[in-house]
């Protein structure tokens, strides 16, 4: 028997439900930036995607790195990654902050109106 369609609060809560939308902080971090009005929602949606890409590298970096450490061209791909992570910050206002230990969040945001999402402050990403 095929299953009937939901109703649109039933929908809601489905798709709301971060434990079950892997792209529910990065949902979150695109209406934080656009609620700061300095981009329209498309860049905002570009810049959070390219957030999320570079701070998963910079995971991977970190794993590496607890694991077989890096080479000289990996320690500086992961210096131009943090860069690159600080640069799209500060067009919001905002400062990153990254760090080496994969277990939790590596790049973190912090500035006005940014909630923190988890373990330690601001506002971690990937």
């Amino acid at each position: 028997m095929p299953k009937t369609a939901q109703g649109p609060q039933e929908l809601r809560c489905n798709y709301r439900d971060h434990e079950k939308s892997p792209d529910f902080n990065r949902t979150q971090l695109c209406g934080l930036m656009m609620a700061t009005g300095k981009f329209n929602l498309y860049q905002a949606a570009l810049d959070a995607t390219q957030l999320y890409k570079l701070a998963k590298s910079l995971a991977a970096l970190s794993v590496a790195n607890c694991n077989y450490g890096l080479s000289k061209r990996q320690e500086t791909r992961g210096e131009n990654i943090a860069k690159d992570v600080e640069m799209i910050a500060s067009w919001y206002g905002w400062k990153a902050t990254t760090g080496g230990d994969p277990r939790g969040y590596v790049v973190r945001l912090h500035g006005p109106g940014i909630p923190q999402n988890g373990w330690g402050d601001g506002f971690g990403v990937a």
